[in-house]
Parts: C-alpha cells; sequence; structure tokens
C-alpha cells in the first residue's frame, strides 16, 4: 500500500555543518578567509567572474589552490565538493555570503588577523577576534522550517540567566530543542521538574517530538494500518531517503515474533541481536533490549538474556508493541542527532570566550553573565526571529537596543557578582584579572601538577600529538601548546610570580586553554622579573620550537638572536636574555648561539646588543621539573654557563647538561 508522504521536518538546532567539524576552528575559518581572498584576487585579476554556487571547476581549482599552498594533504576524489566543505564555515558565520563572497564581517576578522591585534579592548575584556565571533553569534538565526527561525546563542543565553549553569547533558539533549515559544515552554519546565528527579530528558525530547504536527499524523497512520515496510519508512520520516529506514522493518518484525508472539528461543532472541546490529542507532537499542548482556549470553541463553525491565516486556498485543516501537523509533534517533551536535554546538560557542566549559557543566563567563542579567527577557522578543545582519560588520548595540548597556549599568552588575564596589572597567578589568588567576591556579593544583608536565614533555619529545590534545586542548596547534606548557613550567618555577597570561603572548580560551592563530611574529614568551637580592631586574625570553636538529638550526637559530637582540635595544637592559628549547640541540645551534656572546646584534643605527643565549633540550626541562627547580637557581645556574670560558659548542652544551644534573 502506498501512503502519502510525511516530511522530516527539524526538531531542533545546530550551529555549522557536520561536513566542517573541525579542531583549531578559529584557525580554520582565519586560513580559510585568506586563502579564500587571496584565490579570488588571482580569479578575478585573469578577468574571469567570480562564480562558487553551482561552478564545480571553479571549487575544484580552489582546492587545489589549497593543496599547493599546503593547506591540505591527499588527493580527494570530489575536489569541488572537498572545497564547499572546507569553506562551509564561513557562510554559517557570516563571514563570506554564499557565494563565498568576503563580507563586511569577515574583513573585520581578517585585519585583525593580518595585524596580530588580539587585544582585549572591548566591553568583555574579551580577545578582538573572540569579540567578532560573539557578535557574529548574536546575529546568527537559523531556519528550522517555513517562517520559523531561531537565534541559538539567544536559547543558551536565556537558560543560563534562568538556572545559572547547564549540565553537558542539558546542553546536549534539552536546550538544541528549543525552536520556537512551544518548545522553549516545555524545555523551561521540565528542565526544573529533571534536576528534581521528576522527569527524564528521555521524557522532554519525546514531549517535544509528539507536540510537531508531522510526528502526530506519523503516529496516526501508524496506528491506523497494519505494519508493511512501506509504512514504516513513511512514518520514519528520514531526512535523506524511506531507503534509510528499510532495516527498521525486519528488527521490528524480530521484535513482535519475540515479545507479542513469546517466540524467544535462542535461535529468535539471537536473530533479534542480529538485526538491531544493522540499524545505525543500534547501540540505544541494544542497551534497552539487552542491557549488559554480552553476544556470547544472548546466542546462548536466549530470553534470559533479555533485560528484565526492557520497554517491550510488558506488552501483550502487538497495537502495544507499535506504541512502543513508535516512541522508541523517534526518540533513538533524536538522541543520536542530539548527541552528535553536542561538539559542533560547543565549538562554536567556544570561540566567544563567552562561555565555560569546564567539568561537565557550562556557565557564563563573568563579564558575560553581568552583561546578560541585565538584558534579562529581553532576549524573548528576538529569540524566535531572523536576523538580516550577518554579513555586516556592526557595534553591539547595533545588533539590537537590548544591547546598548551602559558603563555604569554593567559595573553595578559586576560590583554585586564580585562583592566589591568597582568605579570603572579597569577596575573590573583587575577583578577579572584575579578571578582568572584563581582558575589558572585551580588548573595548575589540578589538571597540570608535575606528574602531567612530565607526561606533556614526554609527549613533545616523543610526538604523540594524540595524547596532547587530551592532555591539554585540541584547539591549538602542538607548537603553541608547546609554548603553553613551557610557559606554565616556568611560571612554577617562578613561585607563580608575575602576569604569566600576558608573558605567553597567546590568544587563550574562556577556560584559559591556549588558541593558536594564522598570523605569527616576535619573541614566543617573555618573562619579566623584578630585581631580588638573586639577580637584577631583567627580562627572559623563551623560545620554543619542535622541530629536531638540522631543522632547528635552519628554522630557529637567526630568529632567535633578532628577538633578543631587538628586545633588548627596545628595553635597553643588558641583563635581558633568552633560554631556547628543542627535542635537541644541535652542535651549530649551540656553536651560534655561543657566538652570539662576542658578536653581539647591531640595530640599524649602530646600537650594540650583547646576547646571552642558553639552550636546553627538553630532556633537561624534564630534569629540571623533577628537581623542583626555583628561578633563582636556574638564574645562577644559566649565567654560570653564560660565563663560562668553554667555547667549543660540543664541550659547551656538555657543561650545561652537568650543570642541570648537578
Amino acid at each position: 500500500m502506498t501512503y502519502e508522504n510525511i516530511n522530516f521536518q527539524s526538531y531542533c538546532w545546530v550551529l555549522g555543518t557536520t561536513s566542517f567539524r573541525v579542531a583549531q576552528m578559529n584557525l580554520r575559518i582565519e586560513e580559510q578567509l585568506m586563502h579564500l581572498r587571496n584565490f579570488s584576487h588571482q580569479v578575478t585579476e585573469r578577468g574571469e567572474e567570480w562564480k562558487w554556487i553551482g561552478n564545480n571547476d571553479l571549487q575544484s581549482s580552489f582546492y587545489y589552490y589549497l593543496r599547493e599552498h599546503d593547506a591540505l594533504t591527499g588527493d580527494a576524489p570530489r575536489p569541488d565538493k572537498d572545497a564547499r566543505q572546507k569553506t562551509s564555515g564561513l557562510p554559517t558565520l557570516g563571514f563570506t555570503d554564499n557565494n563565498r563572497v568576503i563580507t563586511a564581517a569577515g574583513h573585520e576578522l581578517l585585519n585583525h588577523v593580518e595585524d596580530g591585534s588580539f587585544g582585549d579592548d572591548n566591553y568583555f575584556l574579551i580577545p578582538a577576534d573572540s569579540f567578532i565571533y560573539f557578535k557574529q553569534l548574536l546575529k546568527t538565526s537559523l531556519r528550522i522550517r517555513e517562517g520559523v527561525h531561531v537565534r541559538p546563542y539567544f536559547v543558551l543565553a536565556y537558560f543560563l540567566n534562568e538556572f545559572g549553569s547547564l549540565s553537558f547533558d542539558e546542553l546536549t539533549y534539552l536546550i538544541p530543542l528549543v525552536v520556537d515559544q512551544q518548545s522553549l515552554n516545555i524545555v523551561k519546565t521540565k528542565l526544573g521538574d529533571i534536576r528534581n528527579g521528576n522527569a527524564t530528558f528521555d521524557d522532554v525530547i519525546v514531549e517535544n517530538l509528539m507536540a510537531k504536527e508531522n510526528y502526530k499524523r506519523a503516529y496516526a497512520l501508524w496506528m491506523a494500518h497494519a505494519v508493511d515496510e512501506e509504512l514504516l519508512t513513511t512514518v520514519g520520516m528520514n531526512r535523506k531517503s524511506r531507503e534509510y529506514d528499510s532495516l527498521y522493518f525486519p528488527f521490528y518484525q524480530s521484535l513482535k515474533r519475540v515479545f507479542v508472539d513469546n517466540h524467544q528461543s535462542p535461535g529468535e532472541v539471537t536473530e533479534l541481536h542480529k538485526r538491531i546490529k544493522k540499524l545505525k542507532t543500534s547501540s540505544y537499542w541494544k542497551q534497552a533490549i539487552f542491557g549488559d548482556s554480552h553476544p556470547s549470553k544472548i546466542n546462548k541463553d536466549g530470553a534470559a538474556s533479555l533485560a528484565p525491565d526492557n520497554p517491550f516486556a510488558a506488552i501483550s498485543d502487538e497495537n502495544q508493541l507499535k506504541k512502543v516501537f513508535f516512541k522508541y523509533l523517534h526518540l533513538y534517533k533524536a538522541r543520536a542527532n542530539l548527541s552528535d551536535y553536542f561538539d559542533l554546538n560547543r565549538r562554536y560557542f567556544k570561540l566567544t570566550d563567552t562561555v565555560l566549559f569546564r567539568e561537565r557543566t557550562v556557565t557564563f563567563d563573568s563579564i558575560p553573565a553581568a552583561f546578560f542579567s541585565l538584558v534579562g527577557d529581553e532576549l524573548l522578543a528576538d529569540m524566535f526571529t531572523q536576523s538580516g545582519k550577518l554579513d555586516d560588520s556592526m557595534a553591539l548595540a547595533d545588533i539590537s537596543p537590548m544591547f546598548d548597556i551602559s558603563e555604569d549599568r554593567l559595573l553595578t552588575a559586576l560590583s554585586s557578582k564580585f562583592g566589591v564596589e568597582l568605579a570603572s572597567l579597569a577596575q573590573a578589568k583587575d577583578a577579572v584579572r584575579d578571578e582568572r588567576y584563581e582558575r589558572l591556579h585551580d588548573l595548575l593544583d589540578n589538571r597540570f601538577t608535575q606528574e602531567v608536565f612530565l607526561e606533556l614533555l614526554d609527549c613533545f619529545i616523543a610526538r604523540d600529538d594524540e595524547r596532547l590534545k587530551e592532555l591539554v586542548t585540541e584547539d591549538a596547534t602542538p607548537s603553541t601548546i608547546f609554548e603553553y606548557v613551557l610557559a606554565l613550567i616556568w611560571y612554577e618555577f617562578s613561585g607563580r610570580q608575575g602576569d604569566v597570561l600576558h608573558f605567553m603572548k597567546l590568544s587563550f580560551e574562556a577556560d584559559l586553554m591556549p588558541r593558536t592563530h594564522a598570523q605569527g611574529g616576535g619573541a614566543d614568551i617573555i618573562f619579566d622579573f623584578e630585581k631580588t637580592d638573586t639577580y637584577p631586574e631583567h627580562d627572559m625570553l623563551i623560545e620554543a620550537t619542535l622541530a629536531d636538529g638540522t631543522n632547528a638550526r635552519r628554522m630557529e637559530m637567526e630568529p632567535v638572536s633578532r628577538h633578543l637582540g631587538t628586545h633588548v635595544l627596545e628595553t635597553r637592559n643588558h641583563s635581558d636574555y633568552c633560554v631556547f628549547v628543542a627535542p635537541e640541540i644541535d652542535v651549530n645551534v649551540a656553536n651560534d648561539f655561543r657566538f652570539r656572546k662576542q658578536s653581539g646584534y647591531w640595530g640599524r643605527n649602530g646600537e650594540y646588543a650583547p646576547l646571552k643565549i642558553i639552550p636546553v633540550d627538553i630532556y633537561q626541562v624534564k630534569q629540571l621539573v623533577e628537581k623542583n627547580s626555583t628561578y633563582p637557581i636556574l638564574y645562577e645556574l644559566f649565567e654560570t654557563a653564560h660565563n663560562s670560558d668553554e667555547h667549543r659548542p660540543l664541550k659547551w652544551r656538555e657543561e650545561i647538561a652537568s650543570l642541570i644534573t648537578a
């Protein structure tokens, strides 16, 4: 029998597309913007029209351009499709239009990237690029279906305002369900019930689905007819094609035989298990029906392997089976989608540096929390409206009048939060800085312990990049993580003295994990030490590379000397020096740095800067960590190495090693 088609309609939102689910998302966006701009200039300079949409040849050409510029590896079977996927994140955030023409918002981001200007001179005291991402997400509206739009950041902000925090599970399974006023009412009411133990996530998902007209129609059709494959694939409402749901029909037949017809021999139960394994949502069905039973137990014990509380245990006829099956068919599809979307939503929200993801809990950072507490329920006015400003570069207040919050009002809210009178944004910045250092010290006490530092150093030696991502973040390159870890280690050596978050010259996410940008330059890390009885006032530069041997020699010798020389000429402090860290110290690297003691560095106008560069390898840094070294001892050690009369590079390198192990 043929049934009238029932279309799938979105019941939730997701930021971006699963084809652009990448680590280091901000870096990839920056790189793609720069490559797209340069490539489009080449095209137009040849007198060709720029037309991206539907132009497979142009898209393929861009793919090969990326490969020529080392922006990708491999040989994609569909280069045009690959190019579309790699740039799909740009129109999502309004940095290009769908024709991949860079917008005003895109140029605003590019300007900051190319200038390397990521300072926090904005209302929220977050990096400049994060502030742009924040404004773009405020303007981002998603089309759910005809006439229905939702602004995901508004939804998140509203619930963080109302509840203070959200668990990862709440952000995964509840918040994306809010697509209109009806779903908002359901989720807001049920979230409290869930926290009180009076409802489950599954209850809320099912209630939301069954409130939609297409699910009501599908359920009525399902209950009115005898089950065949055509009926099941019709009510399955698969977004791609009915054929994707065809495997549910033999699965349903097995369910009927086992639970309605009561054929529960090992063979029948094993067949049910086999048919479950073929489903895309198999893990959910297996857990519901068999619990933790191992396949060998299922094959051997048959009905005894069924979970006693499985949802089909109490049914007595096919009508009951159909009710339960329909519920779980769509519940598990929804759970699978929502679970898949969480990572993508988190990546986009993290770009703004306004939201903290810590210990499986989501909260606003301090200033965003104060800001949105003042916006309050005004968010509801635009939560389900379409934004027409995504491509534009504009001030926060121009996005919506609700965001025109005066400095005085914000300071009043922040004063209440911090429990201290704040009379200026400068004072607010100090309060935020203190809070961030409390957060950093908590990281050092509980996450980056001595054992973890030693494991991280081993990972740098072995180039175990996957483990680095697990221990630190996947949103920074190994080189950036190396700089970050070395800075934290030296911060511990110093007794946690100074503004290390400034010393690092890095961008940070709200959780204080490092972030990599497309443009770089200058010294890696610059510590500022005040005068003590042990050493004079001075700066210490740390230059770090993960290149080894001759690669380190070729890549680092000239920049290290130039960075230190330029710095000494600027500070006019001849006590400033540099520690160079690499996996291994090539003899020619040691020779070059030793020679710099005599040759120094000369400025354009004849100014002279003496150079003190101490090369150490990662193994030696490990030794210093194991010995719980302190900075006064290290300063004396490096001073001894620098003042040594040994000029032969091999011997000098050995001398440094002996001083470290002593």
